[in-house]
C-alpha cells in the first residue's frame, strides 16, 4: 500500500539522516583529533627548537669559557716572560753600571801609577 510505502521511505529517510549524522560527527571527532595532534606535533617541533637552541648556547657558552680560559693561560705567559725580560734588563744595566766603576776604578788606578812613576 502507498501508505507502508511512504512509511517505509520516512523510515529509510530517517536511518539516512541518523547514519549522515553519525558520520559528521565521527567526521568532526577525527577532525579535532587530527587537530590535536597537529597541535601536539607543533608543540613537540617547537620544544625541540628550544631546547636545540638552549644546547647550542651553552655549547658556545663553554667554547666562550675555554677561549676565555686559554686568554688568561696565555695572559699569564705573556706576564711571565715580560717579568723575565724586566729582569735582564735590570741585570744588564746593573752589568753596564758595573762595567763603568770596573773602568773609572781602573783609570784611577793608571792615573795613580802614572803619578808614580
Amino acid at each position: 500500500s502507498l501508505q507502508e510505502l511512504a512509511a517505509q521511505r520516512l523510515v529509510e529517510k530517517q536511518a539516512a539522516e541518523a547514519r549522515l549524522r553519525s558520520a559528521e560527527l565521527y567526521t568532526d571527532t577525527v577532525r579535532a583529533e587530527y587537530q590535536e595532534a597537529i597541535e601536539r606535533v607543533r608543540q613537540e617541533m617547537a620544544n625541540n627548537n628550544k631546547q636545540r637552541q638552549k644546547l647550542e648556547e651553552q655549547r658556545w657558552t663553554r667554547r666562550e669559557e675555554e677561549l676565555l680560559g686559554q686568554q688568561q693561560s696565555l695572559e699569564a705567559v705573556l706576564e711571565k716572560e715580560r717579568e723575565h725580560s724586566r729582569r735582564l734588563e735590570a741585570e744588564k744595566a746593573e752589568e753596564v753600571r758595573t762595567r763603568e766603576r770596573l773602568e773609572q776604578a781602573l783609570a784611577n788606578l793608571e792615573a795613580d801609577y802614572a803619578g808614580l812613576q
